[in-house]
């Protein structure tokens, strides 16, 4: 059945919900249309911002941090420093901010170990365990999604 007919509706019942399609269909476009470009002009300044921060001082915020004016020379040896140093510890007096570290334990740790097992548990799941074991099954594997972790038990709820 075609959806531009009305069913069971008047002409007017019909002219008002087109009315209010086109208006919300309208209205809807006029607030994107505001609020992307306000996204992506607050995406470019942070984004500026920190790639300012980064050539200048490195990542650290003591006074006589910053390295000299010529930032955009600064940029890019800032940021192979920080995604190529193996090493990350920002806690020190002479902080160091290296992010290869955190990269290889958590997205290639993903990537390698956590990706493939969840795949492989849920073709297994889906084809070849029967029905009722499969209901006894997914509740255990479910469980660690609704336990929340200890640090985070710790941390303010905004």
């Amino acid at each position: 059945m075609n959806d531009d007919q009305p069913l069971l509706l008047s002409w007017r019942q019909d002219l008002i919900r087109s009315q209010v399609r086109w208006w919300s269909g309208w209205l809807s476009a006029r607030v994107t249309n505001i609020a992307m470009p306000a996204v992506f002009a607050i995406f470019g300044f942070i984004l500026w911002n920190s790639l300012l921060f980064i050539a200048t001082t490195g990542g650290d915020v003591s006074p006589e941090s910053v390295v000299s004016t010529n930032v955009f020379q600064n940029i890019s040896v800032r940021l192979h420093e920080i995604f190529t140093s193996s090493t990350g510890h920002p806690e020190r007096t002479d902080p160091d901010f290296g992010k290869m570290s955190m990269l290889y334990g958590s997205t290639l740790g993903a990537i390698i170990i956590a990706i493939p097992l969840s795949l492989a548990t849920a073709v297994v799941l889906s084809d070849m365990v029967p029905f009722r074991i499969r209901q006894l099954i997914k509740p255990v594997i479910e469980l660690p999604t609704v336990i929340p972790c200890k640090p985070c038990l710790k941390m303010p709820l905004l």
